[in-house]
């Protein structure tokens, strides 16, 4: 009845062994992924900013070339009358 006892004992101890080290294999996991999706996360801000200033570069040359587009069709409308 003691062996079987031990026996017992023993199995659960490696059982247990096998949980807490499953458990701290998880935990780096969880921390590796935290940590990938930190570095994503700061480079799509950093690549957001980059697109928001392009887009607000190519949205003030547009705007400038509208403006000498009309500055070009009032002289031309002055130069044929």
């Amino acid at each position: 009845m003691r062996r079987d006892h031990d026996k017992r004992e023993e199995a659960l101890s490696k059982n247990k062994l096998s949980v807490v080290g499953d458990g701290y294999i998880l935990k780096a996991q969880i921390d590796i992924l935290r940590e990938t999706n930190a570095k994503l996360d700061s480079q799509y801000k950093i690549y957001e900013a980059e697109q928001k200033k392009k887009h607000f570069d190519l949205d003030k040359e547009v705007k400038g070339m509208e403006k000498a587009r009309a500055e070009l069709e009032k002289e031309l409308a002055f130069a044929t009358d």
